[in-house]
Formats: structure tokens, C-alpha cells, sequence
């Protein structure tokens, strides 16, 4: 299969410090668990879990996973094929904290410890309820490295050189901003996945290119055409399948609490109250999500 993906101007392939880096880490990385993109039911937004069994809130604070035991990293640098364990995520949920600048998601499990009672079992704890977990967990860059990478604390992963993952397919190919090339996992946890042998990827400068490649059938899939025309253009195309996705996305107002009024409580919830949240997805955003997978 031949796949086109945006180019979001990355200068860094490392998912402890970027959000979406699907193209790098999608095919090739476990999450603990994931949004259901692909529900036909707009409605039905849910959690799945990717390379958990299970998982159980005992309270407000403490989200407690139970990792797959037949989990294996690729047979590749640096883990060379062995078992993933509840190390591996601990260090990997701890490296996304890391204090340097270019770490900027570092705030998003800031607060968070992770215990390790057993190989298969990951205890998240909190001191606050935290509002946006899910929405942190769930995204691309949430994902479970080999704690034989240590040694990339503080550095940013920006070559092209293929680390050992858990998910479907495996590195062969990699040029930031260009193209990659993923195979087929011989050993992936779930039986009879994926059903590709490999998928070549080429990354495009912009959406027009993108929708010219695939009208000139040189591309099988698009990612994230987030245009309303070109959503309507792909329904009308012949041949065409259209994927749209059901996500949860955190949208916020921050508060500078040391400027008044907005040190005191009660002026951030009479805000709060005021905000018209029916209005915004109504007007904002044309009362449903253009996105495509």
C-alpha cells in the first residue's frame, strides 16, 4: 500500500516530545490504549485497549493497566526481540516529563507517578483528578519505548535510524520529511494482524499536492484531509472510500491567576458558566468533525 502523509514541519521524530507522530511512531509503536477512530456510530466515542488486557480506575487519582504478557519489541535495535515489561512504560510515561525545553509535553504527566508492582502491571497515580488523562494517554506520541534507550534522556531522537517497537509493523525505511517503509511483524501480538505485507509512505508539502497524488491514483491513502472541500470532493469520488474519525480533543482557556480577577475561584467559574460550549461546536466547528482517516 502507498500512503501520503502531511508534512507538519517536524524536525524530530521523537514521540516523547510531539503530539501526532503517526508517520514515525502509528504503524510501528504500542499504546497502552487508544481512541476508537473507526466507530461508524459518530456518537460513540470509547477507549480501546492496544497493548493492555485491562484496566481498572480503584479511585479518582489511580488509573492501574495490566500489560499483554506476549508483548515483544521488533527484533531490531535496541531491544533486539525481547518481551516488553511495565519498565519499559514507566520509563517511557517518565521520559515524556523530561526537563529540558524542546520536551514540551512535559507538563502532561508532570505530577504523575508510575509503580511497577510486577512485569505486567503499571500503577499511574496523581495527587488531582486530571480532566484530560484519556485525551493524554490516547495520543500518537504516548507510546512504549525500550528502556535500553536511557541513554536519549534530554535528547531529542532526530535521525532516521529504526528503534525497536511493539506494534504491526516493523522499520525498514526512514527519511524525516520525505518517506518511510514499514513491514509486516511476524511476531505481533495479535493473531492474524496486520493484513499488509508493507506500506511505502511519502510525505507532501501541502493538502493540494496531496489530493493531486490521489486523484492521479500515485497514492492509495490520504491521512488528515481536514478541509471541508476536500472532505466533499472525496465523497463524490469515485471509487473512493471516505474514513471519518471520532476523537476527543482538549480545548482550554488559561488563566494567568496572579493578574486579578482571575485569581479568585469564583471569577473562573462565573467565566465558565458564561462559556457558551454548544455555540463554539455549533459555529466553530459546523456542528460535526471534518476530519479523515
Amino acid at each position: 500500500v502507498n500512503t501520503s502523509v502531511p508534512s507538519f514541519g517536524y524536525q524530530h521524530v521523537d514521540p516523547a516530545a510531539a503530539i501526532w507522530t503517526a508517520g514515525f511512531t502509528g504503524p510501528t509503536h504500542s499504546q497502552l490504549v487508544i481512541q476508537d477512530t473507526a466507530s461508524d456510530d459518530q456518537a460513540d466515542w470509547q477507549v480501546l485497549p492496544q497493548a493492555v488486557t485491562s484496566w481498572e480506575t480503584p479511585d479518582d487519582t489511580t488509573y492501574v493497566f495490566h500489560l499483554h504478557e506476549n508483548l515483544m519489541f521488533h527484533n531490531i535495535q535496541p531491544a533486539f526481540g525481547r518481551q516488553a515489561t511495565s519498565e519499559d512504560v514507566k520509563f517511557s510515561l517518565d521520559r515524556i516529563s523530561t526537563k529540558e525545553p524542546q520536551f514540551f509535553r512535559q507538563h502532561e504527566f508532570a505530577d504523575m507517578t508510575v509503580e511497577t508492582p510486577d512485569d505486567y502491571t503499571m500503577v499511574l497515580k496523581f495527587p488531582a483528578r486530571q480532566a484530560p488523562f484519556w485525551n493524554r494517554i490516547t495520543t500518537y506520541g504516548t507510546v512504549i519505548l525500550p528502556k535500553e534507550m536511557a541513554e536519549t534522556e534530554g535528547v531529542l531522537l532526530t535521525g532516521g535510524d529504526p528503534f525497536s517497537g511493539t506494534g504491526p509493523f516493523i522499520h525498514d525505511e526512514w527519511e524525516i520529511g520525505e518517506k518511510f517503509r514499514v513491514v509486516k511483524n511476524p511476531d505481533y501480538f495479535k493473531p492474524g494482524l496486520p493484513y499488509l505485507d508493507a506500506v511505502d509512505g511519502v510525505t507532501l508539502t501541502n493538502r493540494d499536492t496531496q489530493w493531486v497524488q490521489f486523484i492521479a491514483k500515485n497514492v492509495d491513502t490520504l491521512r488528515r484531509i481536514t478541509t471541508r472541500d476536500y472532505v466533499v470532493a472525496a465523497r463524490e469520488t469515485e471509487g473512493a472510500t471516505v474514513h471519518t474519525r471520532v476523537k476527543m480533543n482538549s480545548m482550554w482557556i488559561v488563566f494567568h491567576t496572579e493578574h486579578p480577577p482571575f485569581g479568585d475561584q469564583r471569577v473562573r467559574y462565573a467565566m465558565s458558566l458564561a462559556t457558551p460550549r454548544q455555540e463554539i461546536v455549533d459555529v466553530g466547528h459546523r456542528g460535526e468533525d471534518f476530519g479523515l482517516m
